[in-house]
């Protein structure tokens, strides 16, 4: 009796620590900040081995292992918890295929009828203890690779409905495998066998079926949603573009009525000989003059002169300077309104973190525009109030609630990946920059 509680402590013990390792090494969780929740679940850990060491009942100690291993991802792990309930559940019934399909593979290889009494073992402590030595494996050799980050970014970047469909369909596989072997056992009643079979694989076709039309379903929804968006950034790209020309032409026209009356006054003064005076109110014209002048950028695209002009008179009104460095070739196969996107939005998120800062003489917002080697180079960088780490970006991107700053950094990755670009997020100390290269776009 001791030696059966030991084992099946140890058992559990192992599969707690394969699950809390492949949610913290292989997915790269991170940890919650208060160490508190970890007492608690070691100290409910403690009371449910305690309980479950009272019965030989296998299927009690299978419902108190996936208990205990949901109540670890619910309070060890940071996000959304149904998400990474889902993400866990995944991988538990990928390794129960894993050994069920081997399973079977034996059964049939010995051609043996299939027993369906579970039995403690230590080959079964033994296979626990492999499948922790092999996430260490693999989470050291991803490690070593420098790669470790882009699998857990797509995990936790899928929405959550496609862990429902992949976890339902790794139970309806769970289940086809096993009425195999079910069926297998049932030779004697090959009428029962078949019906069996037949019934599990009908629904299962149904569910690969249902599955593939929600899928496709989503993904056509999910391109009208992109192309409706990209839609109304042309629209909005436009609407500024011939508001700043209108603006511009009002600013032309009222200049030209100032200039006339600054000279018909200055001729005044000349015709009076009052030349203090008029050398006094020549050089305030020459400083409104150069005032004005000083406000509008070029970087030799008419539609980005724009957009950028706009966001300088913003960006002034919020204390937050804007200065532009280089200018865009004559001729480029990048999409003229992406690149009102992807600056619109990159500036703009800009100027909303540099308006966190207290400071007003730290604020700061630097587009470098660059020409090298056919290959087109923009950067917008910012400083910040507090330290960001580029990840931000892209948990924001991926975020339901996008109404902050997800779907300006969506826009912008979008835009540059539909023109073959690349994207990459840098950030140090305090400051932050969205660095972007477009391979051969420029037109000779």
């Amino acid at each position: 009796m001791i030696f059966f509680m030991c084992r099946g402590v140890v058992e559990i013990l192992c599969h707690l620590l394969q699950s809390f390792l492949f949610m913290r090494i292989i997915l790269q969780c991170r940890l919650r900040e208060k160490r508190k929740y970890f007492g608690i679940i070691l100290a409910l850990i403690i009371i449910i081995l305690m309980i479950g060491m009272q019965t030989e009942n296998r299927i009690l100690y299978l419902t108190l292992l996936l208990t205990i291993n949901f109540l670890i991802v619910a309070f060890c792990f940071q996000g959304n918890n149904l998400k990474n309930g889902m993400i866990y559940l995944s991988s538990e019934f990928a390794w129960f295929l894993v050994d069920l399909f081997f399973s079977a593979l034996l059964i049939f290889l010995e051609k043996t009828k299939v027993n369906l009494d579970w039995e403690w073992s230590l080959g079964s402590i033994c296979t626990e203890a492999l499948k922790v030595f092999f996430i260490l494996f693999i989470g050291y050799h991803l490690k070593i690779s420098k790669k470790e980050k882009v699998w857990p970014r797509f995990v936790k970047k899928l929405p959550i409905y496609y862990y429902f469909i992949f976890v339902s369909f790794l139970f309806f596989t769970y289940v086809a495998v096993l009425t195999v072997k079910i069926s297998y056992g049932l030779k004697d009643n090959p009428t029962l066998s078949q019906l069996l079979l037949v019934s599990v694989g009908v629904l299962c076709l149904l569910f690969v079926i249902n599955g593939g039309a929600m899928l496709m379903l989503n993904s056509s929804s999910n391109f009208f949603q992109a192309q409706n968006q990209l839609k109304d950034e042309y629209i909005y790209a436009q609407n500024q573009f011939y508001s700043e020309i209108y603006k511009g032409d009002l600013e032309i026209q009222k200049f030209r009525h100032d200039t006339y009356n600054q000279i018909n006054s200055m001729k005044v003064l000349l015709r009076d000989k009052k030349y203090n005076e008029l050398e006094e109110y020549m050089l305030s014209f020459y400083n409104r003059v150069q005032k004005a002048m000083k406000q509008k950028i070029e970087s030799n695209n008419e539609m980005v002169d724009a957009i950028l002009n706009h966001l300088i008179l913003e960006g002034k009104e919020e204390g937050v300077p804007i200065y532009l460095l280089g200018s865009f070739p004559e001729e480029i196969s990048v999409n003229s309104y992406d690149l009102c996107a992807i600056l619109s939005n990159a500036v703009s998120n800009a100027i909303k973190l540099c308006k966190e800062i207290p400071e007003s003489n730290k604020r700061h917002i630097e587009i470098s525009v660059k020409n090298f080697r056919n290959t087109l180079s923009i950067s917008v960088a910012n400083t910040v109030g507090k330290i960001i780490d580029s990840a931000f970006f892209e948990n924001k991107v991926w975020k339901e609630d996008i109404s902050n700053f997800g779907i300006g950094i969506r826009t912008i990755i979008e835009a540059v990946e539909r023109n073959g670009g690349e994207i990459e997020f840098k950030s140090h100390e305090n400051r932050i920059a969205i660095e972007i290269l477009f391979y051969d776009v420029i037109m000779e």
